[in-house]
């Protein structure tokens, strides 16, 4: 909302966009944060009072994050987790984009101590190649929490050699399958 407020002070709303930072900040990179509760506020009224469910549905399918308030017991809460850029789901749910930059800034780190340090040479390939595993089999089997599970579900390294036509370069294509959050339950009770 443009407005938050907590115990009768109002506040801009990019406090609220600071606590989302902060939340994101505390927790796993893939762990999705829609319907989670955001402290610090208690009066989400330009919200629940300005904009009706329709409203909100057509704002969330635009790609607006939405920090909202439940009627009964006043908990502040994120209605879903999304990114402006609504393309497809990679790129519209949050954990998953920070999921991928997550595994990215590992890779750019894991692998920038070889950039001007070596040649491009089968043992070198292979070194990268090890590297590589390591990162992978390393966010393929660490979990935190079970109902989280791990960073990457799968992969497959698809190729791994020096770039056919930049010969300082070695190219590396790495296909990963990362967890999407869980958004809806879809139950049939057939008799």
């Amino acid at each position: 909302p443009d407005e938050i407020g907590n115990a009768g002070e109002t506040f801009e709303g990019y406090y609220a966009c600071c606590a989302l930072a902060g939340l994101r900040g505390a927790s796993l990179p893939h762990r999705p944060l829609t319907n989670v509760e955001l402290l610090g506020f208690d009066d989400l009224s330009r919200t629940t009072e300005f904009f009706n469910e329709p409203q909100l549905n057509i704002m969330a399918a635009s790609g607006y994050w939405i920090v909202t308030q439940d009627p009964n017991d006043g908990q502040v809460y994120t209605r879903h987790q999304l990114s402006t850029d609504n393309l497809d789901l990679n790129r519209r749910e949050q954990s998953v984009t920070t999921n991928v930059d997550s595994i990215s800034y590992t890779f750019l780190n894991r692998l920038k101590v070889y950039i001007g340090r070596g040649n491009v040479t089968p043992v070198m390939i292979s070194i990268i190649e090890g590297e590589i595993y390591s990162v992978l089999d390393f966010f393929s089997n660490f979990v935190v929490q079970d109902i989280i599970g791990p960073q990457v579900v799968s992969y497959e390294i698809v190729q791994l050699a020096q770039h056919p036509l930049l010969k300082d370069r070695i190219l590396a294509i790495v296909n990963i399958v990362v967890p999407y959050p869980l958004n809806t339950i879809e139950l049939h009770i057939v008799v």
